[in-house]
């Protein structure tokens, strides 16, 4: 089963402020995270006007306030600019604030403009080694009590000892042990970022400008994971796309050309690989002219762009093309002025291409095995058609998970003037043995008097997630049905019935 997320580079127009650009950004991660995105990466850089945000963890730290359940990660913090120290403790201190959704980016940055800032010599590997070198330390600090000293080519560290009876000694680990999770972005064929990927068990990450050459980078995932003896996972692959999603063709290739996505080809991106010589990256034949490379021609043979049934099988094919992988993170661009496409594009691909997708690649032979959640939302289902007791509406959401359409002749759709409702067909006094068969009507539950078996009341309006559509919900907060009860010689309130069908 494949996952969905967002990667903000994040493209914001020059002009935007700073203060804007971080605003559009926390609305996207918010409405992803509604949505059900798995996760959101946010990028950092120094000297690129097109990507102005520095320091990522700042904007993410805003992020988890308005967000529940999508994972947080900076896509990546680019280790040659940074000291290994405090690096090291800001991610365990953020690990802590977020109790579990925090990822680690981490990379060796390839902006020239970033490496004459730092004094860093990026031409002749000097970034790579001053992360290999970064990372080192970090780990040293995340996972040895004892302590240790590092003398390196870059940096000098030490793993002090309690000093002063114990009042002084290093105390902040991550809040996951032994460390967050980390993923690792790959840009050019052989990538020595994903092979490192590979041998420390990392997650890989692709920005898949061309399926033709992004499919070459599992093979650099497999042969760093060789010198390690690891094996590697498919589903930890993730492909970072330019993904629009809109009604026709015809709208979503507008929306891309005319857009900001459009706009930061024509006026940054394109401009800067013809610079350094990597237009062909973005060519789906090398016959092509570097001058013919223009948003219409990335919209219509490189992007996925289109109607639902055209994203569908775009990313069908490249799934096929690349032999699988486990996550699509959309790449982000700001449409403040005209955010209504954008947004309705998240939705679309979440909500009805994401679906498709899933259900055509679990009928391929050898597809991706499904992910441990998607397992455990099965083996609870499979607890809730015998009774299993239910704690919470959203437990109970979880429980359906995908068989939620076993559940479907359960109720029947009402006209109400546009607003979808379902309404049980049972009639109110109906005899509990002929609802036996209406899974979710009958749970066991602890109650002050003993066990009361029988039917609790029903929604009579359809509920708002999208896997429970046309099934008759319980309604926790209403369940309010008990046995008689006597209380001192004196009869209690009989139960509330069921609302009336």
């Amino acid at each position: 089963m494949m996952e969905i997320g967002i990667f903000l580079i994040p493209a914001h127009p020059p002009e935007r402020t700073l203060y804007d650009a971080t605003q559009w950004d926390l609305d996207i991660i918010e409405l992803a995270d509604q949505l059900g995105y798995v996760e959101a990466w946010v990028g950092e850089h120094f000297t690129v006007p097109w990507e102005p945000i520095c320091a990522p963890d700042l904007l993410l730290a805003q992020a988890l306030l308005r967000t529940k359940q999508i994972k947080l990660a900076p896509g990546a913090h680019l280790l040659p600019y940074h000291h290994p120290v405090e690096l090291a403790h800001r991610v365990a201190y953020f690990d802590h604030l977020a109790q579990g959704r925090f990822m680690l980016g981490v990379g060796a940055s390839g902006i020239p403009g970033d490496w004459a800032l730092y004094d860093v010599d990026g031409k002749n590997g000097e970034d790579r080694e001053m992360t290999r070198e970064a990372l080192e330390i970090m780990l040293r600090i995340w996972t040895e009590d004892q302590p240790w000293e590092h003398r390196g080519k870059y940096w000098n560290a030490n793993g002090i000892a309690p000093m002063f009876e114990g009042l002084m000694r290093r105390h902040i680990k991550p809040y996951q042990k032994p460390h967050p999770p980390i993923g690792v972005t790959g840009f050019s064929a052989g990538s020595e970022t994903l092979k490192l990927a590979g041998e420390r068990g990392y997650l890989p990450m692709s920005l898949d400008l061309n399926t033709e050459y992004v499919a070459t980078h599992w093979d650099a995932v497999l042969e760093g994971a060789a010198r390690s003896g690891r094996t590697p996972d498919r589903r930890d692959w993730r492909l970072v796309r330019e993904v629009l999603v809109a009604e026709t063709d015809e709208q979503a290739f507008r929306y891309a050309v005319d857009g900001t996505m459009g706009r930061a080809m024509r006026e940054y991106v394109l401009p800067t690989f013809r610079m350094f010589g990597m237009t062909k990256f973005y060519k789906h034949n090398p016959s092509v002219p570097d001058d013919d490379v223009t948003p219409e021609y990335l919209a219509e043979n490189t992007f996925v762009v289109g109607s639902v049934d055209t994203v569908v099988d775009k990313l069908e094919a490249t799934y096929d093309q690349v032999g699988g992988f486990g996550h699509l993170l959309v790449l982000g661009f700001d449409y403040r002025e005209n955010p209504g496409p954008w947004k309705e594009s998240l939705r679309l691909l979440a909500e009805e291409v994401m679906p498709r997708l899933n259900a055509r690649i679990a009928k391929k032979p050898g597809g991706t095995p499904q992910t441990s959640k998607a397992r455990s939302r099965d083996r609870l289902a499979n607890q809730g058609r015998e009774g299993h007791r239910h704690d919470s509406s959203a437990r109970y959401r979880r429980l359906l998970g995908r068989n939620a359409q076993d559940h479907a002749g359960a109720a029947r759709p009402v006209d109400t003037g546009g607003r979808r409702r379902t309404r049980c067909r049972h009639r109110q006094r109906m005899p509990e043995r002929n609802l036996r068969h209406l899974r979710g009507h009958l749970h066991r539950r602890p109650v002050r008097h003993g066990t009361y078996r029988g039917p609790l009341r029903c929604g009579a309006s359809g509920p708002k997630d999208p896997h429970l559509q046309n099934l008759c919900r319980v309604r926790l907060r209403d369940r309010t049905a008990v046995p008689r009860r006597r209380q001192r010689g004196v009869a209690g309130k009989r139960r509330r019935r069921g609302d009336r069908c």
